[in-house]
């Protein structure tokens, strides 16, 4: 598979760390009985690429984790804690 330019593939740690962070979106969101489609428009993006934040399969940027921080109404921390 040919790599795209200006792409750069995810480490081991790094995917570890997104999906960690992709866990705790999903778990806030359920939590609060959302779906992904319903996520996607708060962030203007298509249900598809949130499978793929809540599964560690791509980077979501400090503005999109803002942008659910402040919709959820809970810290940035909240994303980047593991033990939650």
């Amino acid at each position: 598979m040919a790599k795209r330019k200006g792409k750069r593939a995810m480490g081991l740690a790094e995917r570890r760390y997104y999906s960690n962070i992709g866990l705790n979106i999903r778990k806030l969101r359920l939590s609060r009985g959302l779906s992904q489609e319903h996520l996607a428009e708060v962030l203007n993006v298509n249900y598809q690429q949130i499978q793929k934040y809540e599964n560690g399969e791509h980077r979501i940027s400090l503005y999109k984790l803002l942008q659910l921080a402040e919709y959820f109404d809970v810290t940035l921390e909240y994303f980047i804690n593991f033990k939650n």
